[in-house]
């Protein structure tokens, strides 16, 4: 008998802990430089969070992951997001904000294979 109740116990806890990690990040582009690839994607957070624009660097046979969050840039609120790499080592990031726009990470440089890469930003509001 008890050992049911550990198993019953045991499967209800994974199936908790399974819908816990409702992340979903969905790919829109990616821009490749040499070894390393610029990622933006859309993350959704799931019924309690709001969906949010993220950009991520990451060496060029590294997948996006669902669990993955963005690594130099991530926001809501904003539009005409776009990346282009201006040269190996630097990133240009522009978008549109307005009052509602919400910035959470913004990061101007950033180590990837032993190199840094600097980020800028190319902000317009409306």
């Amino acid at each position: 008998m008890n050992t049911k109740k550990y198993i019953i116990t045991l499967l209800l806890l994974i199936i908790f802990l399974n819908g816990c990690n409702l992340a979903n990040n969905n790919l829109i582009s990616k821009i490749s430089n040499e070894n390393i690839k610029a990622v933006l994607f859309e993350r959704e957070g799931g019924a309690t969070t709001s969906k949010s624009y993220q950009i991520s660097l990451l060496k060029e046979n590294e997948e996006l992951k669902n669990h993955m969050k963005g690594n130099i840039f991530s926001a809501s609120n904003i539009w005409n997001l776009d990346i282009k790499w201006q040269n190996s080592n630097l990133l240009i990031i522009s978008f549109s904000t307005n009052g509602d726009s919400d910035i959470y990470q913004k990061v101007e440089e950033f180590k990837i294979d032993n190199k840094v890469i600097k980020i800028n930003y190319k902000e317009k509001q409306n």
